[in-house]
């Protein structure tokens, strides 16, 4: 066990052995609640043996495109490429383009800022839409916001991609927690161009290990992702997965409404602990407590790990526990906290 300060800096969601290294991994299974991932998966349905020993097909890929832009609502003729998680994509976007002045609205995912700015680009950190300079070539938009939840007018980001695009620029549109709501969304049933709609499979499914995700958009900034990525940039195993998650409508309905259930109940535990809800969605709870320290410290002591921000250090993002132990184990840290 380290003595030493939980770094929150360096820290990302889901880095138990992070924390286990600061806290100790002897006792209690750890509860990782510093995620939004769905704590409930999509079941693994049965692969074919391909999916394991073959690279994977034409036919399979189509399939899978298919089946995405079905469930995205977007139009057969929308351009639209997959990739080993939407991380991949926002490490490629900035190789594509010469140095540029990117706009982020902020605070949101980091991955975003450092990505573009490891490859010398122009990092303007605004709070809004309003505030994005009529100077920008990119901007980066994560809708709903990671963590305070935030979701953005569809007519604004329109007008707004409109706008960059008329420039040469274009807006990354980061809508990976997107999946919890069956509303509408900027990339629903819309010519995309100036947009670059990334869209992540592992968050509401529940499956991050697969690593899956999809950019959807403009035709030349997709036509460039495509040729980066090369050929097989997924395989077939979570190609066969998502298919059939893509087609099962029941347990996406089921899912929502159980996720949005879930949602409501953990802001009335948190309420009741002393927080204020600061934002959040069906997948995470963005919460503020004057000691919200204390607490995340306290909690990863009972071994139930939360996310911390070094830039609101009196905000926690609290993920869905898994089981109805796991919600008592939450409720009992919390009051003894």
């Amino acid at each position: 066990m380290n003595n030493g300060s939980y770094n929150r800096e360096v820290f990302h969601g889901g880095d138990l052995d992070h924390a286990m290294s600061v806290y100790g991994s002897g006792g209690p299974t750890w509860i990782d609640l510093s995620t939004g991932i769905n704590p409930h998966p999509y079941p693994i349905p049965e692969l074919s043996t391909e999916a394991w020993v073959r690279l994977p097909s034409a036919s399979l890929e189509k399939r899978l495109h298919d089946a995405a832009r079905l469930y995205y609502g977007i139009s057969s003729e929308t351009p639209l490429v997959a990739a080993s998680g939407t991380q991949a994509i926002i490490q490629l976007l900035p190789l594509l383009i010469d140095c540029a002045e990117v706009a982020i609205i902020c605070p949101t995912y980091a991955e975003h800022a450092k990505c573009w700015s490891d490859h010398g680009h122009k990092i303007i950190e605004v709070s809004d839409l309003d505030k994005i300079p009529s100077t920008t070539d990119i901007a980066v938009v994560v809708s709903p916001n990671n963590p305070t939840g935030k979701e953005y007018d569809k007519t604004d980001l329109l007008r707004l991609a409109k706008n960059l695009k008329a420039r040469n620029g274009f807006l990354v549109l980061d809508e990976a927690f997107g999946d919890v709501s069956d509303q509408t969304t900027p990339t629903t049933g819309l010519r995309l161009e100036g947009i670059v709609a990334l869209k992540s499979f592992g968050k509401f499914f529940g499956l991050a290990g697969l690593r899956l995700g999809f950019a959807i958009g403009d035709t030349e900034i997709i036509t460039k992702l495509h040729a980066a990525l090369g050929p097989w940039a997924v395989s077939g195993i979570p190609m066969e997965v998502a298919i059939k998650a893509f087609c099962d409508t029941q347990w996406i309905s089921s899912t929502r409404k159980t996720l949005a259930n879930n949602r409501a109940r953990l802001e009335q535990l948190l309420i009741q602990s002393g927080f204020n809800i600061a934002g959040g969605t069906s997948l995470f709870t963005y919460a503020q407590h004057p000691q919200a320290e204390q607490i995340f410290n306290l909690l990863c002591r009972a071994h139930i790990l939360t996310r911390p921000f070094e830039h609101s250090p009196e905000k926690l993002r609290f993920g869905h526990p898994a089981t109805e132990a796991e919600w008592d184990r939450l409720q009992n840290a919390l009051k003894d906290a």
